[in-house]
């Protein structure tokens, strides 16, 4: 899920030639509505038992989803949502130096 305007609109787009798998659905936003409706529509267009939410700005760890798989399996079935620690780029501006 992502807003129209993100510069790499082409980059989300071209992840549409995976949707024929149905394992892959790549929603683009009418309009910039903000992180949680564009997390509310991924959770809603989702399938899964599981989803893992990441922003844009993240680079996650090439085993995110092993971790997590793990931590499925280790925990309750009744548990649903999981925050583990996520390594950011190098901060550019003065807010994300400051959540750093």
């Amino acid at each position: 899920v992502d807003r129209p305007d993100t510069p790499n609109l082409g980059e989300i787009r071209a992840l549409e030639r995976y949707e024929p798998n149905s394992l892959v659905r790549v929603v683009v936003m009418p309009k910039n509505q903000g992180a949680s409706a564009a997390r509310n529509t991924g959770l809603a267009q989702s399938f899964g038992d599981h989803a893992v939410l990441l922003d844009d700005d993240v680079v996650p760890d090439p085993c995110i989803l092993d971790a997590y798989v793990g931590a499925t399996l280790r925990f309750p079935p009744s548990t649903k949502i999981f925050v583990g620690s996520t390594k950011l780029p190098p901060p550019r501006t003065w807010m994300q130096r400051a959540m750093q």
